[in-house]
């Protein structure tokens, strides 16, 4: 039997199982275009990654490209910035290791990670649990400056 991975999704959906080789090559398909390019769109992210396999891969390029982002997605390695009539924006946030358990969200596992500031607060991922998705917040600078001890000058008197 060939070594598999279970994909998991975004929005806790049943996963499926896929090969470990394949899922590697698609995700370093998917890393490398992320950080030579930046973050870019779905199409444009689809694109680069065919063009980086095309003639090497052995299957439906896009079906496993959607999986593995899904996958990617739910994991907490990149963060999809989904706004109402604009193209979705892919970020690559962190490494993952296929495999090592060290790296997955468990219930007793809180990540988070600054994506970009603005001025209404910081963009951040925050894994909360296996049963719940990595979502993206916004954390206003009160609270981030009360999180660091900061006394809130709205309590006073």
């Amino acid at each position: 039997m060939e070594d598999q991975i279970m994909i998991q999704h975004p929005e806790d959906k049943q996963g499926t199982h896929i090969r470990r080789d394949k899922y590697e090559q698609m995700y370093s398909a998917i890393e490398q275009a992320l950080q030579e390019k930046g973050p870019l769109g779905f199409k444009a992210l689809n694109e680069a990654v065919h063009q980086k396999l095309e003639g090497n891969f052995e299957g439906s390029i896009g079906w496993y490209f959607t999986t593995v982002k899904l996958d990617l997605e739910a994991r907490g390695v990149v963060v999809c910035e989904r706004k109402p009539g604009q193209t979705q924006m892919i970020h690559w946030i962190k490494n993952y290791e296929p495999g090592n358990s060290t790296n997955t969200v468990s219930p007793s596992t809180e990540t988070r990670t600054p994506v970009a500031t603005s001025p209404i607060g910081t963009w951040s991922t925050q894994g909360i649990s296996a049963m719940m998705h990595p979502t993206a917040v916004i954390v206003s600078h009160s609270a981030l400056m009360m999180a660091a001890g900061a006394n809130p000058l709205c309590f006073k008197r």
